[in-house]
């Protein structure tokens, strides 16, 4: 596209009109055809300032460019990091803290208001439109303001509980319902009462780092991805009553080889490396090593392993033997945190040849 970087991109729905039609007046058709197209338009926001918009015919896919939109202030082109298309227009907002109202057709800038003031920049990261007629705008100093579109002024503002640093993302679910992520990991829900006010419930913290995406789904699904590397989604109806929130890609893998054990009911991954065992509690906020074993002693490198349910007892094999350990063990919270690793000791630790794959089997009562 050209302009360096790409910030943002905003598409509006295809325009439906009629392309062609023949064949008889009122009800029928006879030997004609009538083909439904529309124009699509796709406002793509640089790095260099500019706006340029394309243009496509959704049938035929002939890609052009419409107009290209230059944003410019006293110090140079300001990058432009958010843009929404509202009915016939183009709003924009920028990296200095100007808001933008274009005309779509023309590309004639309309009005604009600076939300910086004695000297503080602003960066305007998130824009949302909804009927009738309003505009949400998220920003770098962790408000959220809701403006009138056609008069360009802003009727509504506020910060939100449990939301900190930059507004960095927002999604709109249903005219009167909008939620809004920041630059802590959280994200809240905001309503509009039939009076019109909005009110906004404390945040939930979802990701370790940034929000970077929200997205809607089925209308009810709400999807957020951060700068943790993790995509979380939950029902929007519950999300304020503290309904579950599941993980689309639970987390990363630890920094270690594939595991050999999976422990679903503790959440834990036993993973082997050539001299040692490493045990993982996948958590929240990530994977978290809770004690790594050496075993010493087996003639070579680790060829198997295997640990119990309970997370107990640890035993494994190597080329010349295998060994057992005891997991010593307390609970806080209900969660059982190791403080030791005990050696179990046996009448031989010799073996005819190394074992491949050790696994534990549950006990079964009568």
């Amino acid at each position: 596209c050209g302009g360096g970087a790409v910030w943002a991109l905003a598409v509006q729905r295809a325009e439906e009109e009629e392309r062609e039609n023949s064949g008889a007046s009122g009800g029928g058709k006879m030997g004609g055809r009538q083909d439904q197209g529309g124009v699509g338009r796709l406002a793509v926001a640089g790095e260099d300032g500019r706006v340029r918009v394309f243009s496509w015919d959704t049938i035929l896919g002939d890609g052009r460019v419409e107009f290209t939109l230059e944003l410019s202030t006293d110090r140079g082109s300001a990058r432009c990091v958010s843009v929404v298309w509202a009915g016939e227009y183009l709003i924009t907002g920028d990296a200095e803290g100007r808001l933008r109202k274009c005309c779509k057709k023309s590309g004639r800038m309309l009005d604009q208001v600076n939300l910086s003031s004695r000297g503080v920049g602003v960066v305007i990261w998130s824009l949302v439109v909804g009927k009738p007629g309003w505009l949400a705008v998220g920003d770098s100093r962790g408000l959220v303001s809701i403006w009138d579109v056609e008069t360009m002024t802003m009727t509504f503002e506020l910060a939100i509980e449990g939301l900190v640093g930059d507004i960095t993302a927002m999604v709109k679910v249903s005219d009167d319902k909008l939620f809004v992520g920041a630059a802590n990991g959280g994200v809240a829900a905001m309503h509009r009462n039939t009076d019109g006010v909005w009110n906004a419930q404390r945040a939930r913290l979802l990701h370790g780092a940034d929000i970077r995406a929200l997205c809607v789904a089925r209308s009810d699904r709400v999807f957020v991805g951060g700068l943790d590397g993790r995509i979380s989604f939950f029902r929007a109806n519950r999300f304020v009553e503290g309904g579950a929130v599941r993980r689309l890609f639970a987390m990363e893998s630890p920094p270690c080889r594939p595991a050999v054990q999976v422990l679903s009911q503790s959440q834990c991954l036993l993973c082997r490396h050539d001299e040692r065992l490493d045990l993982w509690r996948l958590g929240d906020l990530g994977p978290e090593l809770l004690t790594r074993i050496r075993p010493g002693r087996i003639g070579g490198t680790i060829c198997a392993a295997g640990i119990s349910d309970d997370l107990n007892t640890v035993v494994l094999s190597g080329p010349d033997s295998s060994r057992a350990f005891s997991i010593l063990a307390r609970e806080i919270q209900g969660i059982k945190v190791p403080k030791a690793v005990v050696p179990i000791p046996s009448a031989s630790d010799r073996q005819v040849c190394p074992l491949r794959d050790i696994t534990f089997l549950q006990r079964r009562g009568a």
